[in-house]
């Protein structure tokens, strides 16, 4: 199984209570095991959700105001959208729906721009905003390469990954079981290159069917024309009870999405989605809150991925093993902590004697004074310590006799006798 990052609701699991052993570095070790315990419980369910439209309330005012030398817009934004729900699309109506629509929506009402959303298929919203037929892709995924062709969004607003999809009762578990299946992908998607990455790595060999978008791929899954299709999660997870497909254990390629421009053009518009979703971010009941709230947390049916017994008996040896850790940690730091503390004390009785000296003791630090006892104070006729700090000690010996102390303190120094 490849997982390259995972998100996921995990179920509430209990636990009966146990007490715990008084020792408390004993207490340590069980509560780790316990916790280790509970997180391979939770594996072994993992639910992940997708909303219905949300009731998003456009007019919300975060706090956040258009650019002080920003021209309200003459001519519309033209803004790419392919099918891509729930972050930006077309719903059977017509209208562009989506968390990234709403953001976009919110953002042109504060600066008074008119936007205008312009459905295309994937391919050609890339070459349309190169060509410069539409100013902005609202909803793509960042990339080193795209980083070439297109000036992105600094801040992220949605990360998304790649998942195979399969029938019920297919057999595939792992990447492994793709050998010689018939596979659908869009060519053109971010997220072939890297699954062709892996069947390389693994030297796998599946029949390609090559689709325009992941409607498509996952269409012909559920007419058995093909064993299995590559979807972002997100349009999985959208149409998987529809056409009856589930999620194979096989997720790939974290992306993070983001809205972009042709390299050079428009650049004005990137900056300023960039400040109002810091703005945004920053306000709990803005626009993207919202909106991400209502897309994602209406839940229809439940998706439930399930590990794999291995997959799970390995991650319990290794909390096993990392609970092991944190209590040899422990119990090193506890050593750690007396020995301090006996340095500590033996520091306070060294300091204790010091003070208490009825010989005057003084410490240098560059021929200054640095620290000294109430005694060397007393010789010299000072009252304070702060009084003498950073004098240069020769100060204190009478000129006649300066030149012979020099030496004496230069011998000393060089661990000569005397």
């Amino acid at each position: 199984m490849v997982i390259k990052n995972l998100w996921a609701k995990y179920r509430k699991t209990s636990l009966s209570p146990i007490k715990p052993p008084h020792n408390t570095q004993y207490r340590i070790i069980w509560l780790s095991i316990s916790v280790a315990c509970l997180i391979i419980s939770l594996l072994s369910a993992t639910n992940v959700a997708v909303g219905h439209p949300p009731n998003t309330d456009l007019s919300h005012g975060y706090n956040e105001t258009p650019i002080a030398n920003s021209q309200e817009m003459k001519t519309p934004v033209l803004v790419g959208v392919s099918h891509n729900i729930p972050l930006a699309f077309f719903d059977d109506d017509g209208n562009p729906q989506g968390l990234f629509i709403d953001v976009l929506n919110a953002i042109a009402a504060k600066e008074k721009w008119q936007i205008q959303y312009i459905f295309c298929e994937w391919s050609d919203c890339l070459s349309s905003l190169e060509n410069g037929q539409i100013d902005l892709i609202a909803a793509i995924a960042y990339t080193e390469e795209r980083e070439t062709q297109f000036d992105f969004t600094t801040e992220t607003i949605f990360i998304n990954w790649g998942q195979v999809y399969t029938r019920p009762d297919s057999g595939i578990e792992s990447i492994l079981d793709l050998e010689g299946k018939t596979v659908a992908l869009n060519r053109n998607h971010v997220h072939t290159p890297p699954f062709l990455d892996l069947i390389d790595q693994f030297d796998i060999n599946i029949e390609i069917v090559e689709v325009e978008g992941f409607l498509r791929g996952l269409e012909m899954l559920h007419d058995e024309e093909v064993d299995a299709a590559i979807s972002n999660r997100l349009q999985g997870i959208t149409y998987e009870h529809e056409f009856n497909i589930e999620a194979a254990p096989i997720i790939f390629n974290p992306v993070q999405l983001q809205s972009a421009v042709a390299e050079g053009q428009n650049k004005f518009l990137i900056e300023t989605i960039d400040r109002h979703i810091v703005s945004m971010r920053d306000d709990p009941n803005s626009v993207y809150y919202q909106s991400l709230n209502g897309w994602m947390s209406g839940i229809s049916q439940p998706v439930v991925i399930q590990i794999p017994l291995w997959i799970r008996q390995l991650l319990l040896g290794s909390l096993g093993l990392l609970a092991l850790f944190i209590g040899f940690t422990f119990v090193l730091r506890r050593q750690v902590h007396s020995r301090t503390a006996q340095l500590s004390q033996s520091e306070s009785q060294l300091r204790a004697i010091f003070e208490s000296s009825i010989n005057a003791i003084g410490v240098f630090k560059t021929g200054k004074h640095f620290i000294m006892n109430n005694a060397y104070l007393k010789m010299f006729g000072y009252s304070t310590k702060q009084d003498l700090v950073g004098i240069p000690m020769l100060d204190l010996i009478t000129p006649n006799q300066r030149q012979e102390v020099a030496e004496y303190l230069h011998q000393r120094t060089q661990g000569l006798d005397i």
